[in-house]
């Protein structure tokens, strides 16, 4: 039949076959540029959807990296003793966390970041910010914090407006001592948006917008009666929003845009959620139209138009040569495929490229020895790996040449004093290769120590994570290597310095002690030299009989015996014993007053002491007890000495509850402000027996409580 029109055709004079070809190119034009406007609305469609999938990732992902950099960040700060001296109130710091904030915002990509220190009732005790406002926490969120101690990132709105909220618990000695509440904006969010190429306003809704206070709000800004969260809010993007209204945007979803003819602009918006998954405001997100790459569009309408001229040229060489129709065809098909072949294969190499070099940029500025091993050998490893080992000149080849596995550095530590328990200097744990054995107990911080190029020794925390995904031919083991070594060193500096200051403190105490020795002497010396005077009168007059020798003489020696057993005491105080031994509590505690009750009898200090019970053992060093009690009892009478109080008195209970006794010392000679006296008694307390000191300030006084552990098992002194 095509033969047949062909011959048809054929048979046209040359003007009717020039207007039926005419005609023919003009409907061919005409079904292919429909074809094309069509296809182009698709791919325009396509392409708008992917846009608006990728801010919405993107968005995701960049509030969830916020929120992850800030709850890390907090866990770090969360361990420093200092947070814990805060909320005790124990040291005089001069602390500005203001200052620290500024100092974020200039060498980090934290910016505005304030943060506020709160104790365990809800009271902010310590606040980055200058306004006259607190942002306390909801008694619920410190009731969650204390039963599972585990930190909370959510998003709030409170009178600055719309934060990022990380909320750390404060652990001291794995007891809730209270909370660091680290609030971000999502400034820095805005920002990386706008570097991608969007302009970004975060606006809350009425209900919330009500909750900030414009005085003290982070941006000082609101279109109409809604909050704008973002102080870098795009100007041009809030009149867009100003024009067509809060509600329109609210009604746009995660799977909705907007192309908007008028602005030439694309529009999309990102919902802020925070509690139980209510919506707090929006994130509307714009780009200008221009900026959307098109360019396979472009590149489509120059297909287009070769395809028309292509098609045209194909039905008249099909006329004039129909032998060829197979072969343009076959050439027109695989021409089409090239393309988008070629297309797709160039997309997908960009996009490799692009990620091997941002993974391998993330891997090298790494401030940790990091490297890559598949379980035997190390496949790479990072510019800290080289800077280490600096003497391998040759770079990882040479270093692999001398050895097959990192643990040839490992040694066992040269500080005895350190504690050991998670350190090990092998290729093996338990007789278990290092490195499944940590995989297999991940939440333990193992420890190593190594040497550098220099041939210092430096501490190791290791962390290691193995990747798992199923087309992997091999292993792949990610290990780290945290240097801890100034931490350590820091750490070793602060128990030397507690040591000599608890030396100085006792070496004070013995003075303290000859002093109370001699008033203590003071009375059988004199008892004794009048005694000796009655027998040495009654014989010179001879009236001394035998039954007044007996009398007289036992009186000496009784009075002789207090002299005695004052310097057995004495010699038990002074005596540093290294060993621990098991001692009655109640009996060290008489033994200790008995030493300055003399004295204090002197000074009108009325010493009390009331014992539930007459018997509390525990191993412990005995010095340790008596030197806390001495200390705190010598810094009770130099308060009294230096006021005029009328009935001064120190109460001493003690109590036993469980497997613990309580030794509660009360005076009433006023606040101790001997900074040095809490150190030196937790020392002795706390590190050497193991116990607890708490310290609350009364009307009249100070009452310190000592906990002792009953079971206590020290055995030597460190």
């Amino acid at each position: 039949m095509f033969n047949d029109l062909l011959s048809l055709f054929a048979n046209f004079t040359i003007k009717i076959r020039i207007a039926l070809f005419v005609v023919f190119a003009i409907i061919a034009i005409y079904i292919s540029t429909s074809i094309y406007q069509h296809k182009t609305q698709e791919f325009k469609n396509d392409i708008y959807t992917k846009v608006n999938n990728h801010v919405y990732n993107t968005t995701k992902l960049l509030i969830e990296q916020k929120q992850n950099a800030s709850l890390f960040a907090s866990l770090s700060m969360a361990t420093n003793p200092l947070l814990i001296d805060i909320i005790f109130g124990k040291r005089d710091l001069d602390l500005s966390l203001e200052d620290f904030t500024k100092y974020l915002a200039k060498n980090t990509d934290f910016d505005n970041v304030w943060f506020s220190i709160i104790d365990p009732e809800g009271n902010v005790v310590k606040r980055s910010w200058t306004i006259n406002t607190n942002i306390n926490i909801d008694e619920e969120v410190i009731k969650k914090l204390q039963k599972s101690k585990k930190p909370i990132s959510m998003i709030s709105v409170n009178n600055f407006g719309l934060v990022i909220n990380s909320i750390v618990p404060v652990l001291y000695d794995g007891d809730f001592v209270g909370v660091l509440n680290v609030m971000t904006h999502l400034d820095s969010i805005v920002d990386k948006l706008s570097e991608y190429g969007f302009k970004s306003v975060i606006i809350l809704n009425k209900e919330k917008s009500d909750l900030v206070d414009i005085r003290e709000s982070f941006s000082k800004q609101f279109i109409g009666n809604y909050y704008v969260a973002n102080r870098n809010a795009n100007n041009i993007t809030k009149k867009i929003i100003g024009n067509r209204g809060f509600e329109y945007y609210s009604n746009l979803s995660k799977d909705k845009y907007e192309v908007n003819d008028k602005t030439n602009s694309f529009e999309t918006v990102y919902s802020i959620k925070g509690g139980k998954s209510n919506i707090f405001g929006y994130m509307v997100i714009m780009q200008p139209l221009d900026d959307i790459d098109l360019g396979e569009l472009e590149s489509n309408q120059e297909m287009h138009q070769m395809l028309t001229v292509f098609i045209v040229l194909s039905v008249g060489l099909i006329i004039y040569y129909r032998q060829s129709h197979n072969y343009i065809e076959q050439i027109k098909s695989d021409n089409e495929q090239m393309v988008v072949a070629n297309s797709q294969i160039n997309e997908k190499n960009d996009a490799l490229d692009l990620n091997e070099k941002k993974i391998a940029n993330i891997f090298h500025i790494q401030p940790n020895i990091m490297l890559i091993s598949d379980g035997i050998h190390i496949e790479n490893v990072n510019a800290r790996f080289l800077g280490f080992f600096h003497r391998y000149k040759g770079g990882l080849d040479e270093w692999r040449e001398k050895h097959t596995c990192i643990s040839d550095f490992f040694e066992p530590c040269e500080d005895k004093s350190i504690d050991m328990t998670d350190y090990f200097d092998g290729d093996t744990i338990k007789d278990e290769p290092w490195k499944d054995y940590i995989l297999a107990n991940f939440k333990r911080n193992y420890k190593v120590c190594m040497r550098d190029g220099k041939g210092r020794q430096h501490h190791f925390i290791l962390k290691m994570n193995e990747m798992e995904y199923a087309k992997l031919v091999k292993r792949y083991i990610v290990i780290s290597f945290i240097d801890i070594t100034n931490e350590i060193t820091k750490n070793k500096e602060i128990r030397e310095l507690q040591f000599n200051i608890a030396e100085r403190s006792k070496t004070e105490q013995i003075k303290e002690m000859v002093s109370y020795l001699s008033t203590q002497w003071k009375q059988p010396l004199s008892n004794i030299k009048l005694l000796a005077s009655e027998i040495k009168f009654k014989k010179e007059m001879g009236l001394l009989e035998d039954v007044d020798i007996e009398n007289l003489s036992q009186k000496i020696i009784n009075n002789s015996k207090i002299l005695s057993e004052s310097i057995i005491d004495y010699k038990q105080f002074v005596e540093n014993k290294e060993k621990s031994s098991e001692i009655n509590i109640v009996d060290n505690i008489k033994s200790s007053v008995k030493l300055v009750d003399a004295f204090y009898k002197s000074n009108k200090i009325d010493i009390r002491m009331n014992f539930a019970q007459d018997s509390m053992l525990v191993n412990i060093i005995p010095g340790n007890l008596s030197q806390s009690l001495l200390n705190i009892m010598t810094n009770i009478k130099d308060n009294f000495l230096q006021q005029d109080i009328e009935n001064k008195y120190i109460n001493i209970v003690v109590e036993k509850a469980k497997n613990n006794a309580y030794i509660s010392i009360e005076h009433n000679s006023g606040e101790i402000k001997n900074k040095e006296l809490v150190d030196i008694t937790k020392r002795y307390i706390e590190v050497e027996i193991g116990g607890e000191v708490s310290i609350e300030e009364q009307k009249n006084g100070t009452v310190f409580t000592l906990t002792i552990p009953l079971n206590n098992k020290i055995t030597e002194k460190n």
